[in-house]
């Protein structure tokens, strides 16, 4: 894993130690220096959007991770002394890639993903590897879902790529999966985010307000209204605004802790079915439901800036929000899986040639009738 270094170095890093969440102490190098003078190599790293939409026949689930992942790159003798790093007993090198330097994470994700590549049934996230099985009754569920785990054992023991026991969670109808809660009727929060929110003292601080801001934010896909609850808590956060917490804060926050605790299931998207997508404005954000079969497959919402606020509601309503933050889903969906808009014939009439033309390359018709507004 290390070796001891003799000769002189272009690079030496400090040693770190940090704390694991189960306690046990872990050897990094101070990446700062090295990190500023490594090329990326800017893999895509996959986010749970990615895997969401091949989710839709899944009904059995097991999630596993690679035990100390980045140890399965072995480094080049020429990469490995940049590792270099001291110590009081000396100077050593890494023979594997360490944490902590920043094209870590792309080159164990691109090595990974290679690995894995071709295996039916599984789903890769970071270190964390889900097997899904797939049928019409449990008995076809159950073996397509061992059929698939036996690959990926089969796959893991000819690579030598080894998984941690500890965290082996194996054929559940429900697992949590990168902060979510996956399961057979669809995708649910992950009970813990939803404890962390809610058990979240008020803040005293900006830095507090982001920092609930962000957490509310990774659930925003469950809730309709995210937007709209929290504009008066993003007023804290601008730049010139001075800090009181007043009646209207404590209400936005206790709303949407309250929001978060009773979210929907959200139906994973079937690719055979027609898109609803409702989208609307308020007078301080713009939302976005994307549904099937009037089951909701996610919400989108975001703030309006002070130039957003000028426009007429009719130029606020435009269908390019939702049309570009769900273009996974809506790019190129033609006949009769086309993409319905509650926006109005009207907008689209009166619609500039920049909005005709970001939306021209996704189908979509508009019904006479509005719903309600998902904002």
């Amino acid at each position: 894993m290390i070796k001891a270094v003799e000769k002189s170095t272009d690079w030496i890093s400090s040693m770190i130690v940090v704390k694991k969440p189960s306690g046990k102490l872990r050897v990094r190098i101070d990446p700062k220096p090295l990190s500023k003078a490594l090329k990326r190599s800017h893999y895509p790293l996959r986010t749970i959007e990615d895997v969401l939409p091949d989710l839709n026949r899944a009904r059995v689930f097991s999630v596993c991770d690679v035990k100390n992942g980045f140890w399965h790159v072995e480094l080049e003798e020429e990469s490995s002394y940049l590792t270099t790093f001291s110590t009081h007993m000396g100077r050593y090198r890494w023979l594997c890639m360490p944490m902590g330097i920043s094209p870590a994470p792309e080159i164990f994700q691109r090595k990974l993903n290679q690995a894995m590549e071709g295996l039916p049934g599984v789903k890769i996230i970071a270190d964390d590897i889900l097997i899904v099985g797939e049928g019409d009754n449990d008995e076809a569920v159950t073996l397509d879902h061992d059929k698939n785990l036996r690959m990926l054992l089969d796959r893991c023991r000819k690579l030598n790529i080894k998984l941690n026991s500890e965290k082996l969670q194996l054929r559940l109808k429900e697992v949590p999966y990168t902060g979510h809660l996956l399961t057979s009727e669809g995708l649910k929060v992950d009970p813990g985010k939803v404890t962390a929110i809610k058990q979240m003292p008020r803040t005293t601080d900006v830095q507090g307000v982001q920092c609930f801001l962000g957490m509310v934010n990774y659930l925003a896909k469950f809730c309709s209204h995210a937007t709209e609850i929290c504009e008066p808590l993003r007023e804290l956060t601008q730049k010139d605004s001075l800090w009181e917490w007043s009646e209207r804060h404590e209400q936005a926050f206790n709303k949407i802790r309250d929001t978060i605790a009773q979210t929907p299931v959200l139906k994973y998207y079937n690719p055979t079915e027609q898109l609803v997508l409702q989208c609307d404005a308020s007078e301080s954000g713009l939302g976005a439901a994307l549904m099937q079969g009037g089951q909701p497959i996610a919400y989108a919402s975001r703030a309006l800036t002070e130039t957003d606020k000028g426009y007429a509601q009719i130029k606020k309503e435009q269908v390019v929000f939702g049309m570009e933050r769900f273009h996974q889903f809506t790019y190129g969906r033609t006949g009769g899986s086309a993409v319905r808009s509650q926006a109005s014939r009207e907008h689209h009439d009166k619609a500039s040639p920049q909005h005709i033309k970001k939306t021209t390359t996704h189908a979509h018709e508009t019904p006479k009738l509005r719903g309600q507004s998902p904002i």
